[in-house]
């Protein structure tokens, strides 16, 4: 593999200012801020439960027979969790830590 120096008189590109909130919102994205995000987590941790529930009802019935994908679907729904917990603990500790500055 071979190194390409930098040459002297190469222009470096000037970075490109990130968008605001504001403007990805309207722009017709996903909601920004903290609200947004913590919406959006929720909304992922219900759509991993509703798909473990609906694999376990159909592999109950006998409608599939996927089982490999079902434990899947299950080992992300609890991952899923997990992290969720996780930063729910962190958020708390940070919300507690704010708390016992004096003022």
């Amino acid at each position: 593999m071979a190194i390409t120096p930098i040459r002297p008189g190469t222009a470096i590109q000037p970075l490109r200012p990130l968008e605001t909130a504001e403007k990805s919102s309207r722009a017709g994205g996903s909601p920004q801020g903290f609200a947004g995000a913590i919406g959006s987590a929720v909304d992922r941790i219900e759509t991993a439960e509703a798909t473990v529930r609906k694999d376990a009802y159909d592999l109950a019935v006998g409608n599939t027979d996927d089982l490999h994908t079902a434990m899947i679907n299950a080992a992300k729904a609890d991952i899923t969790l997990q992290a969720a917990v996780q930063i729910r603990n962190k958020l708390l500790d940070a919300y507690n830590e704010i708390m016992r500055i004096n003022l």
